[in-house]
């Protein structure tokens, strides 16, 4: 989403103090208005930071209080107004020391609230503070000689010394967003000339300055000053501004003013901006999308989410269309090519932003405080009852460890925090839902219902407006009230007409809420991110679960769940721990474990496995091996470093793919610049890629990264893809011809050809001579001669022959080449007479006819892919629709469906609008029309066919006519390993002895037709009960000088019973034998 480089970014957050959270359903004393305080604090999360001095404190050192303590305010009386926590929404009585503003009711709350607190957070001024009593601050404190300042100090510097970017109101600059937190703050950078190289230079000045000076004495600056810090990710030195800092920890928190990021670094990691540093404008713009605001004041992390997917990855024309506070906040607005359409418009399109109303009905801090007042009063004249005669809340469900049922997920607040139904009390919710449907539209609507926080009603939920039972939170307003619905566990605020009071008739069924944990699982930082909670809520929204109550945790219950729809079933935990947003308890214990020693001291994280990657590069100045595997022109092409280990390692990960993508179940949705799993095209294999663009059709360009291949993928075909395939690097290296000076711009396409056919499927020896943007410049040697030599002497000889000028000649009309025809006179490969050799059959037609390759006979790559090349020139230059129709047996041109190239083929037989054919020099078959035969030259033909064609020895004793059953018997032989002699050969026929191997015992395949052929002769003979039996003749063999033993006869007479009995017993064995061996072939 952002660019890498120079520019600064982290994960790194200021650590937060753990707090006790309320579930929705653990207490029934509920906070007053606790969507005015939600309000308050969304108002607080928009402001931006601002430059602010510090107030000099009593022992005039220059330093402020800490942000983060606080002063308990002593009061003689009762205060008019209730003071709220700012976090919580309990009473809180502890008032910030520096704001003096904003009250807690603890230091927990207010450590909790200070990542947000601190855009807020501006020092009371003298005359704010006349009249306040001095009060001691509570909490951190720090001794003078802890951190001193310098003597020699110099001026320190603040964002008013530095220079005024110059963006004016509907202005349309060149702009790449840099951080991203929500549409109403992020950070853009204006990427003209001018503005990058003053950045170029005050960034190499910033490390010339910094990168040799000591840590010998902290240097302790001011909130608001902008100084020099170390970045933790890449240790270079950027220009910051302090936005807090904590003395006792020595740590401050601080914001890259020229890269929109900020993190937590140490005090020695920070010094003062030198007067020799140029003190240029800020580069990173705080901005806000313009004409929207968030609904509610808050965005949600879909919207979040969804936009972060969609921003442009490269710089693009943004339109500033006004200034706000001061000019230090840009509304802005950009399109997002991804689809086509402005920022502004697709948020208000999806329903993550509406208008704003310009501030016309926004409630201010003071007005929000009376209503608290009101409403404690009502709650008081009330004597703290609700309008239901106090009736308590339904009992929650009963649930045992161990049990198992069906459920669905109602609402996700992360995988600790989540609700789910059981499907078994569906009909008792519909009947409760009849019920409340009933009661609801007889009972009026009152004005003077106003239940109390904690009381439980009926509401009429905003979207479908149908009733539900829910519990009150507290009021936002004189007519709006916050509810909980406590049979699925959302939330909303509506007006305050929508409630009903409840009978005890409604509140018998127990509540259907269940609060759960996933079992087994913890985030992989110190909370759950939104990309995780976004994965969990798409595997589990809409689907019918299994759930297993594995234990409890506070008031949750611990839970598994399963998706047994899904092929193959799919436990939620596993997924999200493969997938790289959580891990596994077991795994987080034993990491722990291990670092325990470091983590005790540092308080460190275990590390998080994100998706990172990697690609390979040629070395410098180093001649290495290489194969060239895309080829678009001299000028771009990719290549994989001949290395046997990395190749062997590309080869298990291709299997590992192959086993993990068609099985993974997860709705992916592809993210430009990211990796994934795609589905090649040409052969339907599974492969690494990364999303190159995303159409507005359902398709991606996917780049594989391993071979060069660029091609458009559905998004059917895309799965996400998992940290442990991306350890080793993307293997294809972009390179481009260098060497020679001669070498023209432009390359014709007669030297592109020329090219492919001198770098296909042969290893090349590559040393690199430069690096560029378009890849590395690379010289290629093909059997110690220059490529880039023989294409620039047979491109400059044609120059030559074009350039010099002669008279014109009159010329014979060239003679068209021949279209060929469906020759039957091939060649194949020439088999060894003496040796046995292994085949691989693919297809048989008969024991007379069937196809195979051997394993052991080389293959010459370059000249079959020269033929390849020239026979897909030969026939696109053919007219498809030619109307002729080939014979079994001939040889022809077929286009393969897979890719849609040329390739060799035998036919294997035609009807009246297609053929079979067997490809014949790759083993594979199809059916293919005739609109894709073209009939073959004889050029085409001088490179032996690596298909062979075969007939079975000994066919002289097996019958002419073999039944299905004998067919599938002989092919169940060859399916196997198979070893072959060959006992002559005809033409293109070879007639060879075959031997079906298994891991127990070898048998040849002649000896175990004609044991299946005498079993069933056995099987066809009557009873022979009687001596003058007769048995029905079966096929004769072909030659009849050959007889087989025991072969049949018109009349056969039984002349010794032992005899025939022990003739059986020796068949009754053979055919077990047979049926065995047959059911081994068919199993493997």
């Amino acid at each position: 989403m952002f660019q890498s480089g120079s520019a600064p970014n982290t994960n790194i957050k200021p650590v937060e103090s753990e707090t006790d959270r309320a579930t929705p359903f653990d207490k029934n004393n509920f906070s007053f208005c606790l969507a005015s305080e939600r309000y308050l604090t969304a108002n607080n999360m928009a402001s931006k930071p601002t430059t602010a001095k510090q107030e000099t404190n009593k022992n005039g050192n220059g330093s402020s209080s800490s942000t983060e303590e606080l002063a308990s305010t002593p009061q003689p009386r009762i205060p008019s107004l209730v003071k709220l926590c700012n976090y919580c929404g309990l009473k809180g009585y502890l008032r910030c020391t520096q704001c003096k503003q904003t009250y807690y009711c603890s230091v927990t709350c207010q450590r909790a609230d200070w990542k947000v607190h601190r855009h807020l957070c501006k020092p009371a001024t003298q005359g704010n503070n006349s009249s306040e009593n001095p009060v001691t601050p509570v909490g951190c404190r720090h001794k003078d000689s802890e951190l001193k300042i310098s003597p020699s100090q110099q001026k320190r510097v603040y964002l008013s010394d530095l220079q005024k970017m110059d963006v004016r109101k509907g202005s349309k600059v060149q702009a790449c967003v840099m951080e991203f937190k929500d549409p109403g703050n992020f950070f853009i950078q204006i990427q003209t000339v001018e503005i990058m190289e003053s950045l170029r230079k005050v960034t190499l000045d910033l490390q010339n300055t910094y990168a040799n000076s000591g840590n010998h004495t902290p240097y302790l600056p001011e909130k608001g000053e902008v100084c020099a810090a170390k970045y933790s990710q890449d240790q270079n030195w950027y220009r910051c501004l302090v936005w807090s800092l904590d003395p006792t920890i020595k740590t401050a928190n601080v914001f890259y003013i020229d890269f929109g990021n900020e993190e937590e670094v140490n005090l020695g990691s920070i010094k003062p901006l030198s007067v020799n540093i140029d003190p240029i404008a800020p580069c990173a713009l705080q901005c806000q999308v313009a004409a929207v605001a968030a609904p509610f004041n808050v965005w949600s992390e879909e919207c979040c989410i969804a936009v972060k997917r969609l921003l442009p990855m490269k710089s693009s024309l943004v339109t500033v269309v006004d200034l706000l506070e001061d000019n230090t906040v840009f509304a802005v607005d950009f399109t997002l090519t991804a689809i086509g359409k402005q920022l502004g418009e697709f948020l208000l399109e999806q329903g993550y932003a509406v208008e704003p109303n310009d501030g016309k009905n926004s409630p201010r801090e003071q007005d929000i405080n009376c209503i608290l007042n009101a409403a404690l009063e009502n709650f008081k004249k009330a004597g703290g009852k609700n309008g239901t005669g106090e009736m308590p809340l339904p009992e929650p469900l009963t649930l045992c460890v161990g049990d198992t049922f069906p459920a669905v997920v109602t609402h996700v607040e992360s995988p600790e925090e989540f609700i789910f139904q059981k499907l078994d009390n569906m009909s008792a919710i519909q009947e409760l839902q009849v019920s409340l449907r009933e009661h609801c539209m007889q009972t009026a609507a009152s004005e003077d219902f106003r239940p109390a926080p904690g009381a439980v009603c009926c509401s009429q939920f905003t979207e479908d407006n149908q009733w539900y039972r829910a519990v009150v939170r507290g009021y936002s307003s004189e007519d709006r009230v916050c509810v909980g619905y406590i049979d699925y566990g959302n939330s909303e605020d509506l007006e305050v007409n929508r409630l009903r009071p409840a009978d005890a008739a409604l509140l018998k069924l127990p509540m259907q809420a269940i609060p759960c944990a996933l079992a087994g699982i913890k985030p992989v930082s110190e909370v759950w991110d939104s990309e995780a909670v976004q994965l969990m809520k798409t595997i589990v929204s809409n689907k019918f679960l299994k759930a297993k109550i594995i234990g409890k945790k506070d008031i949750k219950a611990l839970v598994e769940l399963a998706d047994e729809c899904s092929d193959p079933q799919t436990n939620v935990a596993h997924m999200m721990v493969e997938m790289g947003y959580a891990l596994s308890e077991e795994k987080m214990e034993t990491k722990t474990d291990v670092t325990s020693d470091t983590q005790d001291s540092i308080g460190a994280v275990p590390p998080v496995e994100k998706l990172e990657w990697t690609s390979a590069e040629l070395p410098n100045n180093r001649t290495v091996d290489v194969v060239v595997t895309v080829t678009n022109s001299p000028r771009e092409f990719y290549c994989q470093l001949y290395n046997v280990e990395d190749l062997h390692r590309l080869s298990e990960l291709s299997a590992d793919l192959s086993r993990y993508c068609p099985t993974a179940n997860a709705t992916f949705t592809p993210v430009v610049a990211e990796p994934c799993c795609a589905i090649f095209p040409g052969d339907g294999a599974w492969y690494r890629g990364m999303v190159q663009d995303v159409s507005p059709n359902g398709k991606a360009v996917v780049f594989f990264g391993d071979y060069g291949n660029t091609s458009e993928v559905a998004v059917d075909k895309l799965c996400p893809i998992l940290p442990k395939y991306l350890k080793l690097p993307f293997q294809a290296v972009k390179c481009w011809l260098a060497g020679d000076e001669r070498m023209p711009r432009e390359w014709t396409k007669d030297a592109s050809r020329r090219f492919q056919q001198l770098t296909a499927a042969v290893q090349l020896q590559a040393k690199v001579l430069c690096t560029s943007e378009r890849g590395s410049g690379i010289e290629l040697l093909r059997d110690g001669q220059s490529i880039g030599d023989i294409l620039t002497a047979e491109e400059m000889s044609i120059c030559k022959t074009t350039t010099v000028s002669a008279p014109p000649v009159t010329t014979a009309a060239p003679i068209p080449e021949p279209r060929g025809g469906f020759p039957k006179d091939w060649k194949t490969v020439v088999l060894p007479t003496s040796d046995t050799f292994q085949l691989h059959i693919a297809v048989v037609r008969s024991p007379s006819l069937f196809y195979a390759l051997t394993a052991d006979q080389p293959v010459e790559v370059d000249k079959l892919r020269a033929l390849m090349m020239d026979l897909a020139d030969h026939c696109n230059k053919q007219d498809p629709n030619c109307g002729l129709k080939p014979e079994a047996g001939a040889a022809c041109c077929a286009q393969f469906s897979g890719d849609k190239n040329w390739y060799r083929a035998i036919v294997l037989e035609a009807t009246d609008s297609e053929a079979t054919v067997v490809y014949a020099d790759y083993g594979n078959t199809e059916k293919v029309p005739f609109s894709r035969i073209l009939p073959i030259t004889r050029k085409h033909l001088e490179l032996p066919f690596h298909t062979i064609q075969c007939r079975l020895s000994g066919l002289e004793l097996l019958p002419e006519e073999w039944p299905s059953s004998a067919m599938k018997v002989f092919e169940s032989l060859l399916g196997g390993k198979v070893l072959a002699s060959v006992r002559e050969s005809e033409g293109n026929t070879h007639t060879v002895d075959l031997t079906s191997c298994t891991e127990s015992r070898e048998v040849n395949v002649t000896w175990m037709m004609l044991t299946y052929f005498r079993s069933e002769q056995k099987e066809a003979k009557s009873d022979v009960c009687e001596p003058n039996t007769q048995v029905e003749e079966m096929p004769k063999p072909r030659s009849s000088s050959v007889a087989l033993e025991f072969q049949p006869t018109r009349e056969n007479k039984c002349c010794c019973l032992d005899l025939k009995e022990k003739i059986d017993k020796i068949e009754e064995l053979l055919l077990m034998l047979v049926n065995k061996f047959v059911d081994v072939q068919r199993n493997s």
